[in-house]
């Protein structure tokens, strides 16, 4: 007979609670049982069902022996103001990402041996009055994105995961971390945003398309210079998502480039081929197209209600696609860890600062034969 572990009761309820699952039935019926006994002290658990019990919280089997796990844990969140909030009634998935982002973030301030200054490239920006037109040029300029580059993006591919991998680049060259998602879903958020310097985190829903990666990349972007820790879903109507969503649309699609490309073409009805054709010019979303042609007065209210409505039910009426879990390869690890956080884990793997099982465990269960392809990709800024 298995030896039993002698766990408070009142560690187990933290510890599940602390993992997103506030209702105990929420549980997976595999182990609800057990930890419905174990909770109220009807029985107590072995190792190897404590273990199972910590996959399932992401947490070391070992945690569940600490007295007080509340005081233990209760800086993982405090240098970050606004977490704690933000992270209260989410998922499971989503509560662990965010922890994962964090402690990436961690590990590269330990990684990293030149003296770390919180150097904000933002600093001098100060949002004192709604003008997103001034503001964009100045982001841009920091970004180092001009017009006629970025149009070179939207002609990569239609559905913009180039354009994508560069705006991300250009923000990374900020010393800005960015981390995508896995399983978390699309309504529970599409970004978020940690503005600690150094190394402030955006973490992307990569769920979500590549064009909205992109105009969510943007908005938390911009989160990051005020200064400002958030969670966004880009349908909030506070007067700080309005002015962040209107400015993330005119870094993506000035006004002066729409305005010209609206004559070049003698664009009257924007009908949706327009659209579209506009929208891969810039290579963001039409619905971003859409959305700059009512600010600047191009499409009436109506008309601006009508077609977003026809495009959301058209889109409810396709068929649901099946998402497979793909290979897991470079690509993949580039994606949910970001360009910047992986060439300083190799960078200190090929230095001997961290050994094989660190530098697979940082990456999330990289392989070493990954390193050559991660290499190349990483490159130098």
């Amino acid at each position: 007979m298995s030896a039993k572990v002698n766990v408070d009761p009142n560690v187990l309820v933290w510890f599940r609670k602390d993992a997103g699952y506030d209702d105990v039935n929420s549980l997976p019926k595999s182990i609800r049982g057990n930890v419905i006994k174990w909770e109220s002290g009807e029985k107590k658990p072995t190792w190897n069902q404590l273990r199972q019990l910590g996959n399932k919280y992401k947490r070391p089997a070992t945690f569940f022996l600490i007295k007080n796990p509340k005081k233990s844990f209760e800086e993982e969140f405090t240098d970050y103001r606004t977490l704690t909030e933000i992270t209260t009634h989410k998922s499971p998935n989503f509560i662990y990402e965010i922890r994962r982002a964090i402690k990436r973030r961690n590990i590269i301030l330990d990684l990293l041996d030149q003296d770390i200054t919180s150097f904000n490239p933002f600093s001098s920006i100060e949002f004192t009055k709604k003008n997103t037109l001034s503001y964009s040029h100045i982001i841009r300029k920091i970004l180092e994105i001009n017009i006629e580059e970025q149009m070179k993006w939207g002609r990569e591919d239609n559905k913009h995961y180039f354009a994508l991998k560069e705006w991300k680049k250009a923000v990374e060259n900020l010393n800005i971390l960015i981390f995508e998602t896995r399983g978390v879903d699309v309504e529970e958020f599409r970004g978020l945003s940690i503005s600690e310097f150094p190394f402030p985190i955006i973490l992307l829903n990569g769920s979500d398309s590549p064009n909205a990666r992109i105009f969510t990349l943007l908005h938390e972007l911009i989160h990051i210079i005020q200064n400002n820790n958030a969670i966004c879903d880009l349908t909030e109507t506070r007067t700080i998502e309005v002015f962040c969503n209107r400015l993330a649309g005119e870094i993506l699609v000035p006004e002066n480039y729409l305005e010209e490309l609206i004559e070049q073409n003698r664009i009257v009805k924007f009908i949706d081929n327009d659209i579209v054709h506009l929208s891969h010019i810039f290579g963001v979303s039409r619905d971003v197209i859409l959305t700059r042609l009512r600010i600047l007065n191009k499409i009436s209210q109506a008309d601006y209600d009508q077609t977003i409505n026809r495009w959301k039910e058209e889109y409810l009426q396709k068929p649901k696609q099946e998402r497979g879990g793909g290979a897991f390869d470079y690509r993949t690890i580039l994606k949910l860890n970001g360009r910047l956080f992986t060439k300083v884990v190799i960078d200190a793997y090929e230095k001997g600062d961290v050994n094989s099982v660190e530098f697979s465990r940082y990456l999330g269960g990289v392989k070493l034969k990954h390193i050559p392809d991660l290499q190349e990709s990483v490159g130098g800024k």
